[in-house]
């Protein structure tokens, strides 16, 4: 059991406080939500003196001699290696825009402001800091910054520490596992942040902005890890991203597949994102595209253009969405009253990632792919021998024995 965490309570000036080179680490940070609106409201906070909530931070240099836990040493002093002497744990939006107010790129709105004489002052346009009159400018400059300073922590306190000062923000699911101190979570996040631009061309900035991109990456991991016919609900995505679950370990083994895959996705969304922008909502396309490619890729094809098989996949997906024929029947038992059948169309399927869905879907696309395209016989996606090779044809025959379906 970790020891008990150490910390001292003080408050700072601002001025001295935005000069602390403070780090930051995504593990025990949600992505900046804050808008211009939430900016100026807190330059105004400042001036008309509200309590500010405390800023939560770690002694990186006492942290690091303190820690018991290899993981914790070289997590502080990773970002000591940075330039950094402090780390945040909660405050990022708050330290940031003290720096741009300090820097005149947050404006003050028109109103009138006491200075620390009680004297009035008009502000009568939105005004920088450096234009503001200087008892106002010592109004900001004094402000007296209440910090939480750990500097007896494990990485691991640090972030059960986010978790609890966060309670009341209502974290959604990946939000939470983010802060887990596990090698999966640091992947998925460098690869939500290095790929964030080719998200934004399907995905909200509001959904980005709680870590969307970030789950739908999590889920392509449990995907490739349980056969991509498998519902990667928050309960097996919170065992993944435990670092003291042992099956939890095994599942991110997939990481590797998993990302060469995304890498090929990525690349036909950003090269051809016009044939996504008007048809395609949510996140079930996403996934489809994902298990069709990885079907490609663990059952030896090779594809030798991207740009072909991605058209061909929307249009057919359009086509899918759009037909009304019943793939599944589902039955339905309402509590206290009789059963019913519930006949489902891809449509009506996409709604969900639930086991029968992701079957389904998985299984009409691949129908699709044997029996309507023509992609192997175009070149678009060529079969690469193995040694339990089979030819197209050999599938196609197995297929058809099979009515269609695997």
């Amino acid at each position: 059991m970790e020891y008990r965490k150490q910390k001292d309570d003080y408050k700072q000036d601002l001025e001295t406080y935005v000069e602390r080179k403070i780090g930051l680490d995504l593990s025990f940070q949600s992505k900046g939500r804050w808008s211009q609106s939430d900016e100026e409201d807190l330059f105004v906070s400042l001036m008309e003196g509200d309590v500010i909530s405390q800023h939560v931070l770690v002694n990186l240099e006492k942290a690091s001699v303190n820690a018991e836990k290899e993981t914790s040493k070289k997590l502080f002093k990773k970002h000591m290696k940075k330039g950094s002497t402090d780390l945040s744990i909660d405050s990022n939006n708050r330290n940031q825009t003290y720096k741009k107010i300090m820097s005149d790129e947050v404006l003050l709105k028109p109103g009138t402001y006491l200075d620390l004489l009680e004297k009035q002052h008009v502000i009568t346009e939105p005004t920088p800091f450096s234009k503001l009159p200087k008892p106002l400018q010592m109004v900001v400059r004094t402000y007296p910054i209440p910090v939480i300073e750990y500097w007896k922590i494990e990485r691991r306190g640090c972030k059960n520490v986010f978790k609890r000062v966060n309670k009341g923000v209502n974290l959604n699911d990946q939000e939470q596992r983010n802060a887990e101190a596990s090698d999966i979570a640091e992947y998925v996040r460098n690869y939500a942040t290095k790929y964030e631009d080719t998200f934004n061309i399907f995905m909200s900035d509001k959904k980005i902005m709680r870590r969307g991109n970030d789950q739908l990456i999590a889920q392509c991991v449990y995907l490739e890890a349980t056969g991509n016919e498998t519902n990667p609900s928050n309960s097996p995505l919170n065992q993944m991203y435990n670092p003291d679950d042992a099956r939890g370990v095994v599942l991110t083994k997939s990481w590797g597949d998993t990302e060469k895959i995304l890498n090929k996705i990525m690349k036909m969304i950003k090269d051809n994102k016009s044939q996504i922008e008007d048809n395609f909502n949510g996140i079930s396309w996403f996934i489809d595209l994902y298990n069709f490619v990885s079907y490609l890729s663990n059952n030896n094809f090779r594809i030798d253009n991207n740009d072909k098989l991605f058209k061909w996949f929307t249009d057919s997906q359009v086509d899918r969405m759009g037909n009304p024929n019943i793939l599944y029947k589902r039955t339905v038992t309402p509590k206290g009253k009789k059963p019913y059948v519930e006949p489902e169309t891809f449509l009506s399927l996409s709604s969900s990632q639930k086991d029968f869905c992701l079957v389904t879907r998985n299984e009409t696309i691949l129908n699709d792919f044997y029996n309507t395209s023509n992609l192997l016989n175009d070149g678009v996606v060529c079969e690469v021998p193995s040694d339990d090779y089979y030819t197209y044809q050999d599938k196609l025959v197995m297929w058809k024995r099979q009515d269609g379906f695997a």
